[in-house]
């Protein structure tokens, strides 16, 4: 019996290679799984009942050590890390963790389908081989962006002052992790004022939780006719790694016409010279270039005191 691979029958088929409790089968006339006990062969068709692709305690293992490994996201990855390597109770414990928090769930979900559906699809050319079959492209749709959809990004109207200065200073000493405090309160003072996120001039973006907190914001300031620039970019560590800012950035680029914006520029320093790729694929190019260099002998003077 020839079949089709299908989405339904390759999430059946991963059903059963996790089913640890049972040897499982597949009848691939039915297109469904049977018990390995009690199965006789069917004469007149003697590959009706094919064995599932293998899969062990040791590849769910490996496939976590995989997700982790690629998780941008420090905090989460240093939790999940320390679980694997913590002995008994690995896959309860994994699982209990990542249930914790719905994007890092639904990322798991994500990477989980697509590395095993690439097993299947490798069994099941497998099987077309020997069955003496042409080989077959087999492209499944991708699950959607299942994290971001999660969240809603929009202008926000009546933004949480304090909210959004204590992100505009975390953000910004986030881009000079090796200056002292001394250096990072001298390069705080030679920032442009920013005036009440409430006022005209502000442009706030919010990525908002399916709770209604915050996830992260743009906060962006008019600067002349029909200009703005960005001051900030601030997503919360938590949950970093899911493409908020990116998708902070298309929003407000996308809807930036509709406030009598015409150019949006951004300055980018210390660590936020790394984001240069980002703004570039979105659509932004060089205006500029600022380099310094440190003079040999010389010595910083210490801030002014008050």
């Amino acid at each position: 019996m020839r079949f089709e691979l299908t989405p339904e029958l390759a999430d059946l088929i991963i059903f059963g290679m996790e089913n640890q409790a049972r040897d499982l089968l597949l009848d691939t006339r039915e297109a469904k799984l049977v018990p390995l006990e009690g199965v006789e062969d069917d004469p007149g068709d003697p590959e009706r009942f094919i064995p599932l692709p293998d899969w062990r305690p040791v590849d769910g293992y490996a496939l976590m050590e995989r997700f982790v490994s690629g998780l941008r996201n420090p905090i989460h990855r240093e939790a999940l890390q320390s679980i694997l390597s913590s002995g008994r109770g690995v896959f309860r414990r994994f699982k209990d963790a990542v249930k914790e928090r719905r994007e890092l769930e639904l990322l798991w979900f994500r990477f989980r389908e697509g590395e095993m559906r690439k097993v299947v699809v490798e069994w099941y050319r497998a099987h077309r081989e020997a069955w003496g079959l042409a080989e077959v492209e087999i492209h499944f749709e991708e699950t959607g962006d299942l994290v971001l959809s999660d969240f809603t990004i929009h202008r926000w109207a009546d933004p949480d002052e304090g909210l959004v200065r204590a992100a505009d200073r975390a953000g910004f000493r986030e881009l000079f992790p090796r200056e002292n405090e001394e250096e990072l309160e001298r390069l705080c003072r030679r920032r442009p004022p920013a005036p009440a996120p409430g006022d005209g001039i502000s442009l706030i973006y919010k990525a908002e939780t399916p709770g209604g907190g915050t996830a992260g914001l743009l906060w962006a300031l008019r600067e002349g006719p029909g200009e703005a620039r960005v001051r900030q970019i601030y997503v919360f560590p938590e949950y970093r790694g899911l493409g908020l800012a990116r998708a902070l950035i298309r929003r407000f680029r996308e809807e930036a016409a509709g406030a009598g914006i015409y150019r949006i520029g951004v300055e980018l320093m210390g660590e936020a010279l790394r984001l240069g790729a980002l703004f570039r694929e979105e659509g932004f190019s060089s205006f500029s270039e600022v380099l310094v260099t440190d003079c040999p002998g010389g010595r910083r003077e210490s801030a002014p005191a008050g």
